[in-house]
């Protein structure tokens, strides 16, 4: 689901469901999905960093597209330790992404996502 993206911080009812499904309360709930979205941001960054350190940029693409999904779930803080020089890397790739077509205000949102993400906000 968060992978996939089929579950985004726009869609909130469906982490109800899962809450009711599962029988938990809220906070606990709550703290297994930030126990998921830690694990899945550190797991994305660690290939980032890997990708960015034997040059495949472009392979970096959709992972940063990931990270800032999860990071729409937190306002932008992952948790992520990140050297400064590999942020604005980071950033400078994200930002050099074709984003025709997409709305203009998201695609700021995002990158705003991304730069509380990666420790540059």
């Amino acid at each position: 689901g968060l992978k996939s993206s089929k579950i985004t911080a726009d869609d909130s009812e469906i982490l109800g469901e899962i809450q009711e499904s599962l029988g938990l309360e809220p906070e606990e709930c709550e703290a297994m999905f930030e126990n998921v979205l830690a694990k899945l941001s550190k797991n994305a960054f660690g290939i980032i960093k890997g990708e960015l350190l034997r040059g495949r940029e472009d392979n970096t693409v959709g992972l940063m597209k990931e990270l800032v999904r999860y990071a729409a779930f937190t306002g932008g803080d992952l948790g992520l330790e990140v050297e400064e020089a590999t942020a604005h890397n980071m950033l400078n790739i994200y930002e050099a992404f074709d984003f025709e077509g997409q709305d203009a205000d998201e695609v700021a949102t995002n990158k705003e996502l991304l730069r509380a993400a990666v420790g540059l906000s």
